[in-house]
C-alpha cells in the first residue's frame, strides 16, 4: 500500500521515499564507504529503543525513538540507512529483502 516518491543517485549515494495514503513512509539511503576511509553515523538513542541483531551476515542496530524506527547496517562496502514511521517488524523485513 506503499507507493514510490522519490529514487535519486548521485554519485556513490542513492536515496529512495516510500509513502503510504495515511501519511507513513520509510526510506532508505545507501552510501559507498571507499576503503580505508572513516565513516559516522550517529543515532540520538536517548529515551530511544535500541536492539542488535543480524541482517544476512551484517551486524545491524535499530533504534526507536518517537514513533519513527532507524536500521543501520553495513554490506560490501555499503552503509545502509533505513528510516520510517512504519512498524519495526516490517522495516526488518524490507531490509532483509534489499539486495
Amino acid at each position: 500500500g506503499m507507493e514510490k516518491i522519490e529514487d535519486s543517485i548521485r554519485d556513490s549515494f542513492r536515496y529512495i521515499l516510500y509513502e503510504s495514503k495515511d501519511g507513513k513512509f520509510f526510506e532508505l539511503t545507501q552510501a559507498v564507504v571507499i576503503t580505508n576511509s572513516d565513516y559516522e553515523k550517529i543515532l540520538d538513542s536517548e529515551n530511544a529503543e535500541t536492539e542488535e541483531f543480524y541482517i544476512g551476515d551484517s551486524e545491524a542496530i535499530s533504534n526507536t525513538k518517537n514513533g519513527v524506527t532507524t536500521i543501520l547496517w553495513t554490506r560490501d562496502h555499503v552503509l545502509y540507512t533505513l528510516f520510517g514511521s512504519i512498524d519495526q517488524a516490517d522495516l526488518k523485513i524490507i531490509a532483509e529483502k534489499i539486495k
